[in-house]
C-alpha cells in the first residue's frame, strides 16, 4: 500500500488531553526551501509518516534534508522535533582498475609468473559517500580502502582501494565495482573486468607428445620448434 515511499515513525504523547494530530514538513537542507508536506498517520501516541518519492509533494530529487515533526493536542498547543536525512538514489563511479604488479620481462599483457597479484581501483560517491570497493573472484570481497581522499594526479578527489589476491593457474576473471553509504552499487563494465592469467610452468622440449607434432609438422626454423613446444606444454608461448 505504500510502496515507492519512504516511512519515518515514532512516538509523540500529551499528558493533558493527548495527541490530536501529527504532521510532517521536509526542507533543503541547503537553501531551507520547503519541498513537501503532509500529516502523519496517527495511531493514539505512535505516529508514521510516509512520503511520496515521486509526483507532486513529493521528495523526487537526490540530496540533504531537514525533516520537522509536528504534534498537536487537541488545545492546539504544537511541540516539534526535526532531523537531516539524505536521499541518494545515484550509483557511485569506479575507475583505474589495473594490476600493479609488475609483469615479466618480455610477458604480454595480463600474463603474470606468480600467483600473488596486486590490484588498485578508485571510487567516487558525490551523494551519500563511498562505503567501499568489492572485488569478486568467484564471490565478492571488500579491498582495501584508503582513508582519505587523493589530493593530486588523474584520481584526485577519488578513494583509492587495494588488495593482494592470490590466483590459480591459467585465466582468471577479475571484476570490480563500488558501493555507497546508502546501498547503492556501480555496475560492471569491460574498463572494471580483467582477465589475468597465471603461467608458472616452464615450456618443454623433448616430450612424447612434442616429438610427435615435431615429426608430423616438420619445422625448419628454429621459431617454430619454439612455438611447437609452447602450444603442446605451457601458456602463452
Amino acid at each position: 500500500a505504500h510502496a515507492g515511499e519512504l516511512k519515518f515513525y515514532g512516538v509523540a504523547t500529551d499528558a493533558g488531553t493527548g495527541v490530536s494530530l501529527v504532521t510532517y514538513t521536509i526542507y533543503n537542507n541547503g537553501n531551507n526551501s520547503k519541498v513537501c508536506e503532509g500529516t502523519a498517520e496517527l495511531d493514539t501516541t505512535n505516529w508514521t509518516a510516509y512520503i511520496p518519492l515521486s509526483g507532486t509533494n513529493s521528495l523526487n530529487s537526490d540530496g540533504s534534508y531537514k525533516l520537522v515533526i509536528t504534534a498537536y493536542d487537541y488545545l492546539n498547543t504544537t511541540s516539534t522535533t526535526e532531523l537531516t536525512f539524505s536521499k541518494d538514489t545515484t550509483k557511485p563511479s569506479i575507475a583505474g582498475f589495473a594490476v600493479t604488479t609488475a609483469a615479466p620481462t618480455g610477458a604480454e599483457d595480463d600474463f603474470y609468473k606468480s600467483a600473488s597479484i596486486n590490484i588498485e581501483a578508485y571510487g567516487k560517491d558525490s551523494e551519500s559517500g563511498l562505503a567501499g570497493i568489492l572485488y569478486d573472484l568467484g564471490g565478492e570481497m571488500a579491498m582495501n580502502l584508503a582513508s582519505a581522499d587523493e589530493t593530486s594526479g588523474t584520481y584526485a578527489g577519488w578513494r583509492k582501494a587495494t588488495k593482494s589476491i592470490i590466483l590459480v593457474e591459467g585465466a582468471n576473471t577479475v571484476k570490480v565495482k563500488a558501493q555507497d553509504k546508502a546501498g547503492n552499487v556501480s555496475d560492471y563494465t569491460p574498463e572494471t573486468t580483467k582477465v589475468i592469467t597465471i603461467d608458472s610452468t616452464l615450456p618443454e622440449f623433448g616430450t612424447t607428445n612434442t616429438r610427435k607434432i615435431v615429426v608430423k609438422t616438420k619445422p625448419v626454423w628454429v621459431d617454430d620448434l619454439i612455438r611447437i613446444s609452447g602450444l603442446s606444454h605451457g601458456t602463452g608461448v
